[in-house]
């Protein structure tokens, strides 16, 4: 028979050892640990096991939360600055109801502009690989 790692086995008895610590001190979580499941740790290493464990479990959790972002959508984004940057396309946008010529408009217009550059050209967290 093949001994496994003691991490291997603590990921196989991770559930059981939370359920454990729920109710009783490290301590008692690495005797019993020994006694019943024979695993041997002391308790300062379960601790760290049980620690990067939460954190795996978070980071997977976070990961998993975070949208989706491929080369189509930022391209598409782009073609949108694009669109936007001649002043011409904006008829050609159905949801356009009122475009004024007056100066504060077009002062606001040319910041939206402005920002969705900067918004396109901003290199985030979520863009990175």
């Amino acid at each position: 028979m093949v001994k496994k790692k003691k991490i291997s086995r603590f990921r196989e008895l991770y559930n059981v050892i939370e359920s454990l610590l729920d109710s009783y001190t490290f301590e008692d979580v690495t005797k019993l640990l020994k006694d019943d499941y024979d695993l041997s740790l002391s308790t300062g290493t379960l601790k760290n096991y049980v620690y990067q464990h939460r954190q795996y479990l978070s980071n997977l959790a976070v990961e998993s939360e975070k949208p989706k972002i491929n080369n189509d959508s930022t391209q598409s984004n782009l073609e949108v600055v694009k669109n936007l940057e001649n002043k011409n396309s904006v008829e050609d946008f159905n949801n356009v109801e009122d475009v004024n010529s007056s100066s504060d408009d077009d002062d606001e217009f040319e910041a939206a502009i402005e920002r969705a550059k900067q918004k396109v050209n901003n290199k985030s967290i979520l863009n990175r690989r």
